[in-house]
């Protein structure tokens, strides 16, 4: 009875269970009716039992409680929506079924090609599609022939490693976009003769991470190769600086001993190449990333930080000092090595390890271009290689300031007129405005000129006698003027008349001329006005309230005038000499050349002491570089010497520069207090070029503008010279 009303079209409940199992076709990966058919014919058996009970709704439940578990396990189990690899090897058909043959028998040689052809036979007669993947010989899948009609697929073998393989077929009716419909067996085949490689290593750490320096670690290699290869290994190991090195270079040993004895505390890992024993390949296969950890219980010191002085970029023949810093912890005393690479990107070792954080470099001979500076450091006592790197410090040699002459040349005389056409005879000092403008203590002729950004010189004050005279400005006198300086707006200037014992005041826009302080007798008296006495006062400075200091250079003091013309004196004694202490305790010999910093920070090139002295506001005297002794040397302010400084100007970074009036050089204090020469070279010359290499003749003056070009009174060569970065 059951079976002959499976021939009969069903009834509603029929078809319900019928969907019911095409569902669990799917799920199993089987979507064909006829892999169903069983249990289609199956349940509606029950629904013969309901005739006889006259219950179908009641059966129908059942059939459906009998289902809904299959339902579940099958897709439990069954491959999900793109799962791949859950088939690979399994023959499973759905609506399409398929079969996979090759044209040669296994095994072959290696150098054949081998054409896979596949047969599909699909519901309807649908047309078939094929995707063909393959197994190498190191276990791993891949698609060999991705999803097209094409039912073959040649393989050719020429490059095959020797070994086992696998392939299998998938199949879809054409168009479909479900992962498979239907899959061949695998077929397996041999290839002989064929590539040996090694794909693969693992490694094994006895004893594992964490350890101490000190301990010896032992590394064992296992390699995965195809058929009879003989594996080597290469060893590479990453740093706690994340620099790798080469631990050992290709070698069939499978171990490999770390003595960490000589290695700091910190972070490594581990890399481990493998290829066939002479192989010329890079490498066959690598192992992952192998962290291991190093600790220490003895002191140990981080990696340093460093710092150069003066500040790089600087002129071949600069002194640089660098300076490494690395803590300690657990009570260590730092030690330290230095390395140096050179522009060509040759290392060397520029100094050993010692207790010395600095390294004083002589660039005298140093080629130009970009260096790299590397310290190690490690604690005092240790016997590890290093247990801190600092990073790369990059420093640059360059040719150093270009001087050019802007006004003037090596012939004295009067002359207004532009650039080297123009004449001075002796210029003792340059002062700036903020349009760029200059002014010039033309000392031997008596006036003070003005000399335009792009060379224009004119005469501003005095008509060319030694004398003394105030009146308009062209008809006042100066008596050898040495000291200048100038309003912001270019309007007012002040002028040290040494000849005269006078500081004198310029006002272009009243077209006069003035005295402020100083009788015009040598002298020595703290007053106001005229009634105050100078004696032969050189250098000029103003801050910020407009109050002026002058160097009363044989009175051997510092002296300070207020606008109301109030003259007080702001450090130092009668008497020459050398000495750092408060107002009139301190001493100086001579002094010169004066500048003052926004901060009312008064310098002084205190020229018979060969020395530059620094003054607070509250007029406590320091001496920031120089020793008694003349002569000429760069570095650190404590060994750095000058030869009778006369000029000073200071940037608003706080660095000074230097006329070095006997060294017959330009040279910068750096606010790290060391002291380089900028232009210049040893003896008196007129010449311009690029840093050392150019000439000066005993220089006086000195300015710097916004933009860190430096001009130079170049007093012998009666020239007016630029220093452009």
């Amino acid at each position: 009875m059951c079976w002959w009303r499976r021939l009969h079209p069903p009834h509603a409940h029929d078809m319900y269970i019928y969907y019911i199992f095409r569902l669990l076709g799917l799920c199993f990966g089987q979507s064909s009716p006829l892999e169903c058919m069983f249990w289609w014919i199956f349940l509606p058996c029950f629904d013969c039992l309901g005739d006889f009970m006259r219950k179908r709704n009641v059966l129908m439940i059942l059939g459906w409680m009998l289902s809904l578990p299959l339902l579940m396990l099958g897709c439990q189990v069954g491959p999900g929506a793109g799962d791949e690899i859950g088939v690979m090897g399994k023959k499973l058909v759905g609506d399409c079924s398929v079969t996979l043959s090759a044209d040669k028998t296994s095994p072959q040689a290696s150098g054949v090609t081998v054409s896979l052809t596949a047969s599909a036979t699909c519901k309807n007669g649908a047309a078939a599609e094929y995707k063909f993947y393959q197994r190498g010989a190191d276990g791993k899948w891949i698609v060999a022939q991705d999803w097209s009609d094409d039912m073959s697929f040649d393989w050719d073998t020429s490059s095959a490693s020797t070994g086992d393989y696998l392939f299998q077929v998938w199949t879809r009716r054409k168009g479909e976009t479900i992962s498979y419909e239907g899959t061949s067996s695998s077929l397996p085949f041999e290839i002989t003769g064929g590539t040996i490689r090694c794909n693969d290593v693992s490694v094994v750490f006895d004893p594992t991470s964490p350890q101490e320096v000190g301990e010896n670690i032992e590394l064992t290699f296992l390699a995965s190769c195809t058929g009879t290869a003989t594996p080597e290994f290469k060893v590479y190991l990453k740093q706690p600086s994340g620099e790798w090195s080469l631990e050992r270079d290709w070698n069939t040993s499978t171990q490999f001993a770390w003595d960490t004895s000589t290695f700091a505390a910190g972070d490594y890992a581990f890399q481990i190449w493998v290829r066939r024993k002479n192989s010329t390949a890079a490498y066959e296969g690598a192992s992952t990333l192998l962290a291991y950890k190093l600790t220490s219980s003895v002191p140990n010191c981080t990696s340093p930080t460093v710092q150069a002085e003066p500040n790089s970029p600087q002129p071949q023949g600069v002194q640089v000092v660098f300076e490494a810093d690395a803590p300690c912890v657990a009570g260590g005393i730092a030690t330290y090595k230095f390395y140096v690479r050179d522009p060509a990107g040759n290392w060397t070792l520029a100094q050993d390890w010692s207790t010395s954080a600095t390294l004083n470099w002589d660039t005298s001979n140093a080629q130009l271009g970009s260096y790299l500076v590397q310290v190690w450091s490690r604690a005092d006592g240790s016997n590890e290689n290093y247990q801190g790197v600092s990073q790369n410090f990059s420093f640059e040699v360059n040719q150093g300031a270009t001087v050019s002459t802007l006004a003037g040349d090596s012939s004295s005389g009067y002359n207004d007129a532009t650039g080297s056409s123009a004449r001075f005879d002796e210029p003792g000092s340059v002062a700036k405005d903020a349009a760029g403008n200059l002014y010039i203590a033309d000392t031997n002729n008596h006036r003070i000129r003005k000399v335009t950004p792009t060379g224009i010189v004119t005469t501003v004050a005095g008509d060319g006698s030694a004398g003394f005279a105030d009146s308009t400005l062209a008809s006042s006198s100066f008596n050898s003027p040495r000291g200048i300086v100038a309003s912001a707006d270019g309007n007012t200037l002040y002028v040290s008349d040494t000849g005269n014992h006078r500081i004198r005041k310029i006002d272009i826009q009243d077209n006069s001329v003035t005295t402020i302080a100083g009788s015009g007798t040598a002298g020595f008296t703290d007053a106001t006005g005229v009634v105050a006495q100078f004696d032969q006062p050189h250098g000029i400075g103003m801050d910020n309230a407009g109050n002026l200091y002058i160097a009363d250079t044989n009175n051997h003091r510092i002296r300070k005038i207020t606008p109301a013309g109030v003259v007080t004196t702001f450090a130092g004694i009668a008497t020459a000499g050398h000495n750092d202490a408060t107002g009139a305790a301190a001493q100086f010999n001579q002094p010169w050349g004066l500048a003052v910093d926004g901060s009312g920070n008064v310098y002084v090139a205190d020229t018979g002491n060969h020395r530059i002295r620094k003054i607070t506001s509250a007029g406590v005297v320091t001496t920031v570089a120089g020793i008694a002794t003349a002569g000429f040397s760069d570095g650190r302010v404590s060994v750095a010497r000058l030869d009778t400084p006369t000029g000073l100007a200071v940037d608003a970074a706080g660095a000074l520069y230097i006329t070095d009036t006997g060294n017959h050089r330009i040279r910068k204090l750096t606010t790290q207090g060391i002291l380089i020469t900028i232009g210049g070279k040893a003896s008196a010359d007129f010449s311009d070029g690029i840093g050392t290499n150019a000439g000066f003749d005993a220089p006086t003056g000195i300015a710097v503008d916004g933009n860190g070009n430096i001009y130079v009174a170049d007093t012998n060569n009666h020239a007016l010279r630029k220093l452009t970065p």
